[in-house]
């Protein structure tokens, strides 16, 4: 009787000297490290399909424009850049012009243009109607399939609106204005994409 009670002592004593206190807060502290290096990948990963966005757009939307493939340039009429003489026609000068102009194309509308109907605004900068649609599409799928693939909602809204400024203000703003109906749809769609998942778990988790 001895023996079993030492033994279950010794049993014990063992088992609370392979669980002590100092081992939760390092499990909790290893589960945050774990929690920080896969937030940080996912990062990481947001970065990498930037740079393959980007690389896709340039075959894609630039080399079959032959404005582009001419290496020459036009501006929509906005201050500053009615005169082209003063702007750089193509290249990274244009660039730096639209940066340094970066609030005017979001928060005024293609000039000389005077729009009446709801495709009117869509067509503003000249594009057709299934050209334009096709940003607030392409960008709400991006933010929704960036969603649904497990990243975060900063992450899902940040990726796109990036790639759209890279897209108008140094992609295609190598030679053109950057398009004010474009930025808005494609900022549009990227709201909508997140909209639309963040909406379908809330009501997954209460029906769940």
């Amino acid at each position: 009787m001895l023996c079993g009670l030492l033994g279950q002592g010794w049993g014990e004593a063992s088992a609370w000297s392979l669980q002590r206190p100092g081992d939760d807060a390092r499990d909790k502290l290893s589960d945050q490290e774990c929690g920080n290096v896969r937030c940080m990948s996912r990062w990481v990963l947001c970065a990498v399909i930037l740079v393959g966005l980007c690389a896709l757009d340039y075959p894609v939307s630039l080399a079959s424009d032959p404005t582009f493939r001419s290496r020459t340039g036009w501006a929509f009429g906005y201050a500053g850049s009615t005169d082209l003489q003063a702007v750089p026609r193509f290249g990274v000068g244009r660039v730096a012009y639209n940066f340094r102009n970066f609030c005017v194309f979001w928060l005024v509308p293609t000039p000389g243009k005077r729009p009446s109907r709801l495709t009117d605004w869509i067509t503003v900068d000249g594009n057709n109607i299934v050209q334009n649609v096709g940003h607030l599409v392409a960008w709400g799928l991006l933010a929704l399939l960036m969603m649904v693939s497990g990243f975060s909602v900063v992450q899902s809204l940040l990726l796109p609106v990036v790639f759209s400024i890279v897209h108008e203000y140094v992609l295609e703003g190598l030679y053109v204005d950057p398009s004010w109906i474009d930025l808005w749809l494609n900022l549009i769609g990227t709201l909508a994409g997140v909209f639309v998942v963040s909406v379908w778990r809330e009501l997954k988790g209460r029906t769940g």
